[in-house]
Protein backbone atom coordinates (compact mmCIF):
# COMPACT_ATOMS: atom_id res chain seq x y z
CA UNK A 1 0.00 0.00 0.00
CA UNK A 2 2.80 2.37 1.10
CA UNK A 3 4.20 1.81 -2.47
CA UNK A 4 1.26 2.48 -4.25
CA UNK A 5 0.46 5.78 -2.23
CA UNK A 6 4.52 6.68 -3.16
CA UNK A 7 4.08 6.11 -6.51
CA UNK A 8 0.69 7.86 -7.02
CA UNK A 9 0.64 10.84 -4.45
CA UNK A 10 0.59 13.54 -6.84
CA UNK A 11 -2.46 11.91 -8.36
CA UNK A 12 -4.15 11.58 -4.56
CA UNK A 13 -2.93 15.18 -4.16
CA UNK A 14 -5.22 16.12 -7.01
CA UNK A 15 -8.26 13.70 -6.09
CA UNK A 16 -8.08 15.39 -2.55
CA UNK A 17 -7.99 19.08 -3.78
CA UNK A 18 -10.65 18.19 -6.41
CA UNK A 19 -12.72 16.41 -3.74
CA UNK A 20 -12.20 19.60 -1.24
CA UNK A 21 -13.48 22.17 -3.59
CA UNK A 22 -16.41 20.12 -5.28
CA UNK A 23 -17.64 19.59 -1.27
CA UNK A 24 -17.44 23.14 -0.17
CA UNK A 25 -18.87 24.37 -3.48
CA UNK A 26 -21.80 22.25 -3.25
CA UNK A 27 -21.97 23.22 0.48
CA UNK A 28 -21.44 26.88 0.19
CA UNK A 29 -22.92 27.57 -2.88
CA UNK A 30 -26.08 25.31 -2.42
CA UNK A 31 -26.47 27.43 1.31
CA UNK A 32 -26.74 31.13 -0.93
CA UNK A 33 -28.67 28.95 -3.51
CA UNK A 34 -31.21 27.93 -0.89
CA UNK A 35 -31.45 31.19 1.29
CA UNK A 36 -31.59 33.16 -2.12
CA UNK A 37 -34.54 30.89 -3.53
CA UNK A 38 -36.19 30.68 -0.18
CA UNK A 39 -36.20 34.99 0.39
CA UNK A 40 -37.33 35.09 -3.60
CA UNK A 41 -39.89 33.19 -2.97
CA UNK A 42 -41.28 34.80 -0.17
CA UNK A 43 -40.60 37.94 -1.21
CA UNK A 44 -42.29 37.52 -4.35
CA UNK A 45 -45.68 35.57 -2.72
CA UNK A 46 -45.46 38.60 -0.21
CA UNK A 47 -45.98 41.27 -2.96
CA UNK A 48 -48.43 39.59 -4.26
CA UNK A 49 -50.28 39.84 -1.49
CA UNK A 50 -50.20 35.58 -1.79
CA UNK A 51 -48.26 34.91 1.41
CA UNK A 52 -50.21 31.83 2.68
CA UNK A 53 -48.46 28.81 4.01
CA UNK A 54 -49.64 26.19 2.21
CA UNK A 55 -48.17 27.35 -1.35
CA UNK A 56 -45.31 28.35 0.58
CA UNK A 57 -45.21 25.48 2.89
CA UNK A 58 -44.23 23.69 -0.69
CA UNK A 59 -41.49 25.72 -1.60
CA UNK A 60 -39.81 25.49 1.81
CA UNK A 61 -40.15 21.87 1.58
CA UNK A 62 -38.93 21.37 -1.93
CA UNK A 63 -36.07 24.10 -1.64
CA UNK A 64 -35.13 22.23 1.66
CA UNK A 65 -35.62 19.05 0.12
CA UNK A 66 -33.40 20.16 -2.73
CA UNK A 67 -30.81 21.31 -0.97
CA UNK A 68 -30.15 18.71 1.53
CA UNK A 69 -30.18 15.35 -0.71
CA UNK A 70 -28.74 17.40 -4.34
CA UNK A 71 -25.94 19.51 -2.44
CA UNK A 72 -25.70 18.74 1.26
CA UNK A 73 -25.19 15.63 1.40
CA UNK A 74 -23.21 15.23 -1.58
CA UNK A 75 -20.86 17.89 -0.46
CA UNK A 76 -20.24 16.30 2.82
CA UNK A 77 -19.29 13.39 1.21
CA UNK A 78 -17.16 14.94 -1.17
CA UNK A 79 -15.43 16.15 1.87
CA UNK A 80 -15.24 12.79 3.67
CA UNK A 81 -13.45 11.59 0.25
CA UNK A 82 -10.78 14.00 0.19
CA UNK A 83 -10.08 13.56 4.17
CA UNK A 84 -9.70 9.74 3.40
CA UNK A 85 -7.11 10.52 0.77
CA UNK A 86 -5.74 13.11 3.05
CA UNK A 87 -5.93 10.92 5.91
CA UNK A 88 -4.05 8.14 3.47
CA UNK A 89 -1.18 10.36 2.37
CA UNK A 90 -0.63 11.35 5.86
CA UNK A 91 1.59 9.97 7.78
CA UNK A 92 0.21 10.58 11.05
CA UNK A 93 -2.03 7.47 12.75
CA UNK A 94 -5.08 10.48 13.68
CA UNK A 95 -7.92 10.18 12.22
CA UNK A 96 -9.71 13.43 11.20
CA UNK A 97 -12.77 14.52 12.98
CA UNK A 98 -15.32 14.14 10.15
CA UNK A 99 -13.57 10.07 9.31
CA UNK A 100 -14.87 9.16 12.70
CA UNK A 101 -18.34 9.93 12.09
CA UNK A 102 -18.34 9.56 8.77
CA UNK A 103 -20.31 6.66 8.81
CA UNK A 104 -23.09 8.18 10.90
CA UNK A 105 -23.24 10.80 7.94
CA UNK A 106 -24.46 7.91 5.62
CA UNK A 107 -26.61 6.04 7.99
CA UNK A 108 -28.07 9.82 8.37
CA UNK A 109 -28.55 10.32 4.92
CA UNK A 110 -29.91 6.62 4.32
CA UNK A 111 -32.49 7.37 6.92
CA UNK A 112 -33.17 10.70 4.96
CA UNK A 113 -33.94 9.31 2.07
CA UNK A 114 -36.36 6.52 3.48
CA UNK A 115 -38.16 9.72 5.11
CA UNK A 116 -38.34 11.45 2.07
CA UNK A 117 -39.79 8.47 0.16
CA UNK A 118 -42.69 7.78 2.67
CA UNK A 119 -43.15 11.82 2.79
CA UNK A 120 -43.65 11.96 -0.95
CA UNK A 121 -45.69 8.45 -0.70
CA UNK A 122 -47.81 10.37 1.73
CA UNK A 123 -48.15 13.44 0.05
CA UNK A 124 -48.76 12.51 -3.36
CA UNK A 125 -51.31 9.29 -2.31
CA UNK A 126 -53.03 11.76 -0.06
CA UNK A 127 -53.05 14.39 -2.38
CA UNK A 128 -53.75 12.90 -5.83
CA UNK A 129 -55.65 9.70 -5.48
CA UNK A 130 -57.78 10.81 -2.37
CA UNK A 131 -60.19 8.11 -1.75
CA UNK A 132 -58.70 5.90 -4.40
CA UNK A 133 -56.68 3.07 -2.96
CA UNK A 134 -55.81 0.77 -5.20
CA UNK A 135 -54.54 3.54 -7.85
CA UNK A 136 -52.13 4.60 -5.09
CA UNK A 137 -50.81 0.77 -5.51
CA UNK A 138 -49.26 1.24 -8.66
CA UNK A 139 -47.17 4.28 -7.59
CA UNK A 140 -45.68 1.67 -4.56
CA UNK A 141 -43.02 0.29 -6.73
CA UNK A 142 -41.30 2.88 -8.69
CA UNK A 143 -40.90 4.79 -5.67
CA UNK A 144 -40.10 1.65 -3.20
CA UNK A 145 -37.16 0.05 -5.58
CA UNK A 146 -35.22 3.05 -6.48
CA UNK A 147 -35.48 4.12 -2.74
CA UNK A 148 -34.36 0.67 -1.48
CA UNK A 149 -31.30 0.20 -4.07
CA UNK A 150 -29.95 4.05 -2.67
CA UNK A 151 -30.32 2.64 0.84
CA UNK A 152 -28.83 -0.07 0.07
CA UNK A 153 -26.06 0.89 -1.52
CA UNK A 154 -25.29 4.30 1.32
CA UNK A 155 -25.12 1.30 3.93
CA UNK A 156 -23.01 -1.06 2.40
CA UNK A 157 -20.72 2.30 1.35
CA UNK A 158 -20.80 2.71 4.94
CA UNK A 159 -20.14 -0.58 6.14
CA UNK A 160 -17.46 -0.39 3.17
CA UNK A 161 -16.00 2.87 4.98
CA UNK A 162 -15.77 2.08 8.69
CA UNK A 163 -13.68 -1.79 7.22
CA UNK A 164 -11.42 0.49 5.15
CA UNK A 165 -10.76 3.00 7.85
CA UNK A 166 -9.81 -0.01 10.21
CA UNK A 167 -7.31 -1.72 7.58
CA UNK A 168 -5.79 1.71 7.15
CA UNK A 169 -5.22 2.47 10.93
CA UNK A 170 -3.75 -1.15 11.13
CA UNK A 171 -1.73 -0.41 8.38
CA UNK A 172 -0.20 2.90 10.08
CA UNK A 173 0.33 1.48 13.10
CA UNK A 174 2.63 -1.17 11.91
CA UNK A 175 5.20 1.20 10.03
Amino acid sequence: MNEFIEQNRQLLKFYRLAARIIGWVLICGGTVWFLIYLFCILAAMDVAGELVWPPALKNVIYSSSSFVFELLFPGLIAIIVAQLIAYIIASESKRPRLLQYGRFIFYAFAALVIGRAILHYCLWHGLVFEGQNTAGLLFIQPLIVPVAAKVLIIVALAQAFRRILNVIEESKTLV
